[in-house]
């Protein structure tokens, strides 16, 4: 296939996306995982949520220390050749003070065409 016809089809897919990737970034926005003290439960039930029924995908909840939950997630490949390996965490540092922005520090709101979170 030519570029161009690779990025219409990526920008279709893509697009066909972007609302439950919106709503997943809001529903993680909301989540409370400051550190300390590090409780992300939350955030890790939202993750999980989100890749339970994905086909193909198996999710591991890990709990080496309560409240501090992580997830490992494994995705069914059928063919051989390298791997990606995905790394991130789910805990955030302290929020800004409340009183000093526009919108709540976790409130995941949308507004101008941007999330906040």
């Amino acid at each position: 296939q030519a570029p161009a016809d690779i990025r219409k089809r990526l920008e279709a897919e893509l697009g066909a996306m972007q609302a439950p990737l919106v709503s997943l970034c809001s529903d993680l926005g909301r989540q409370q995982s400051q550190n300390p003290p590090g409780d992300t439960s939350g955030m890790a039930d939202t993750c999980q949520n989100a890749l339970d029924g994905i086909d193909g995908v198996t999710v591991e909840r890990i709990v080496s220390e309560q409240p501090k939950v992580n997830l490992v997630a494994r995705l069914k490949g059928g063919r051989g050749g390298g791997r990606l390996g995905v790394n991130g965490h789910l805990d955030t540092g302290p929020a800004a003070d409340p009183g000093k922005g526009t919108v709540p520090p976790l409130g995941g709101v949308g507004r101008d065409g941007r999330l906040y979170g």
